[in-house]
């Protein structure tokens, strides 16, 4: 989990993590010398929480930004699986147990989850969800856009093979805002297997004028649109 400034949702955020079905999981929060009360916040929920001893706090000395963290938790990371979340989202409680059990039944190079987008302006959500699908070999991508399913390219809400990403050497880009396209790319490049399951196990937030903001479109903006799709068309 990175933090840089996020002191108004990282208790939502960890104590989601903390609070998971499954037991054995080592928790990387990677401290990207934001300037707010985060790492305190942080600090105090691991001093009182049951898990707070499996938490490791990574110093990153300097801001380096988003893609930097994520290589250090594949860097740092001691567990056989590596599972990215950003620091205001949320994750069901059974998350990392649905994952696992997926990636451990199918044998597979990783597993991706469906996920609500939940807007903070209109305080609606949206479900993204993917179909139960397993997809072999290296065009994991293309077998998936032709049988029309919806597989996110989000870095967030995978649970990966450390060895995948390690052996492969799959890394994000350092500074750069919008790493996960680059990050998607390279692992379908390489993907042998994957799979896809349409239990939702993650909460996006859409914080408002952040990077990330998106506009959710009343019905009658959808008609706007769908009607400029039919003219493209």
């Amino acid at each position: 989990m990175p933090v840089y400034n996020v002191e108004k949702y990282i208790e939502r955020a960890l104590l989601s993590a903390l609070n998971q079905t499954f037991e054995s999981i080592e928790y990387l929060v990677i401290d990207d010398k934001g300037t707010d009360k985060s790492i305190d916040i942080i600090s105090n929920i691991i001093a009182n929480h049951p898990r707070g001893e499996y938490v490791r706090i990574i110093d990153h000395g300097v801001n380096q930004g988003l893609g930097a963290t994520r290589n250090t938790a594949i860097k740092e990371a001691r567990g056989e699986y590596v599972f990215f979340m950003d620091s205001d989202d949320e994750i069901i409680d059974h998350c990392i147990q649905t994952l696992y059990n997926a990636i451990l039944d199918k044998d597979v190079d990783w597993v991706v989850g469906s996920y609500s987008a939940v807007s903070t302006r209109a305080l609606e959500s949206v479900d993204f969800s993917c179909m139960d699908h397993q997809y072999d070999g290296r065009y994991c991508l293309v077998d998936s856009m032709l049988k029309g399913h919806f597989v996110p390219i989000t870095t967030w809400n995978k649970l990966y093979r450390v060895d995948f990403l390690r052996k492969n050497e799959i890394k994000c880009v350092p500074n750069h805002l919008n790493e996960d396209a680059w990050f998607f790319f390279q692992i379908m490049l390489v993907t042998q297997k994957c799979i896809s399951v349409s239990k939702i196990t993650y909460y996006y937030y859409k914080i408002e004028n952040s990077i990330t903001d998106f506009y959710f479109y009343t019905e009658e903006k959808k008609g706007k649109l769908h009607s400029i799709l039919r003219l493209i068309k």
